[in-house]
């Protein structure tokens, strides 16, 4: 007796790469015995307008374009801040705005607290005192390139610049902030990342300092 046929098609597609769409066009779709048909399959690159001739920058349904992130680290004083500070944690949030799969922008608020050094006497057995931990509050807005290719594992170079505001003294000064990292994606919608960044604070010639930090970004 005739019959209805129907083609298809699977397609196995590596992470990070964003699945194409498939279209398949029979000219007829029921067949008697010795009968045939004739079929096309349509298979347009994930992430592109068929109109546009293929622009990479076009996303698409699956292109997540804003993450949250969540990090912490350490925040290390260079001379002559190293000569009154000390190491200390940071912690901080940062959001992402993807406009594509290179190029983001991120505002972040990052808190540094640096130790205070203890000062000997002149002369032994004289008293010591110690400088009150220093806290810094960072406001920050960095333009962040990822490198091409579908690898999970994606290098990226960070700049920008903001406002730090110094607790105790109420002091604030404009500075600037320039570093990259790696970045690894667990799943579509969560990644992992490790970032060095070197700050330089504008107002005080002595106030220069590297954080390095990891990280765990939700993507939505």
């Amino acid at each position: 007796p005739p019959r209805d046929v129907f083609i298809s098609v699977r397609m196995d597609v590596p992470r990070g790469v964003t699945r194409p769409t498939v279209k398949v066009d029979l000219d007829r779709t029921r067949l008697g015995p010795g009968e045939t048909a004739k079929g096309v399959i349509k298979i347009t690159p994930g992430g592109t307008d068929p109109k546009s001739g293929g622009d990479d920058n076009t996303a698409d349904d699956e292109f997540k374009h804003w993450g949250l992130s969540l990090h912490a680290g350490v925040s290390i004083p260079h001379p002559d801040f190293s000569d009154l500070r000390r190491p200390g944690p940071n912690f901080g949030v940062d959001l992402e705005y993807r406009f594509n799969k290179y190029f983001s922008l991120e505002g972040i608020y990052t808190y540094h607290r640096f130790g205070g050094e203890t000062f000997g006497p002149f002369v032994p057995g004289g008293p010591t005192f110690e400088l009150d931990p220093l806290n810094l509050h960072q406001l920050s807005v960095n333009g962040k390139i990822y490198a091409a290719g579908t690898s999970p594992v994606r290098p990226f170079f960070n700049l920008g610049g903001g406002a730090y505001f110094f607790s105790p003294g109420s002091t604030t000064r404009g500075g600037v902030n320039v570093g990259g990292g790696l970045q690894f994606d667990v799943t579509e919608s969560m990644d992992v990342e490790g970032a060095y960044n070197f700050h330089n604070v504008f107002g005080f010639s002595d106030v220069k300092f590297s954080t390095v930090q990891g990280s765990v970004r939700f993507r939505f």
